[in-house]
């Protein structure tokens, strides 16, 4: 086997044409499907299982079931997490970040133009929609597992079909 060099998380989404890999983009934004759906999740499901194998697909899967408001946020944040984590579903890689990042700054203004849009954005209201379910629904379905039916102090669980 050669010293092939595997694709990070950030590099996989960057491959993508409809998706933006960094997490201040989305900043404020809420869980919307504009912004992750079914399909890109599958499309980076695929390139996960491509550049990384079968297990850590399966770990992607899981954190998909457990983040409990997909945010795009949130999502690339936590799926940043599960790379440097070896590809290894653990919970506790859960953040609060509430769907804000204002990234990194960069000493050209840019960290304030992204806090100023993520005002504008929870200040209107985006921030408090969620589309969870049906952002990640067809997804959990075609990997047989089941979206979470209960809240209980933002504890989530799934089931296996």
């Amino acid at each position: 086997m050669g010293l092939e060099r595997k694709l990070s998380a950030m590099e996989m989404i960057n491959t993508m044409n409809d998706m933006s890999a960094r997490p201040e983009y989305y900043s404020g934004r809420g869980a919307i499907a504009a912004d992750l759906d079914s399909r890109r999740l599958e499309n980076i499901y695929q390139l996960v299982k491509r550049e990384r194998g079968e297990d850590a697909a399966q770990n992607f899967a899981l954190m998909v079931a457990d983040i409990p408001v997909l945010s795009a946020t949130d999502f690339l944040i936590t799926l940043y997490k599960l790379d440097s984590n070896d590809w290894k579903w653990d919970k506790s890689l859960l953040g609060n970040e509430k769907g804000i990042d204002l990234g990194p700054d960069n000493g050209n203004g840019g960290r304030e133009a992204v806090a100023m849009a993520t005002i504008g954005n929870v200040l209107g209201g985006m921030s408090e929609r969620d589309e969870t379910p049906y952002i990640r629904g067809e997804f959990l379905k075609k990997h047989n597992l089941e979206e979470p039916r209960t809240r209980q102090k933002d504890s989530y669980y799934y089931n296996f079909r």
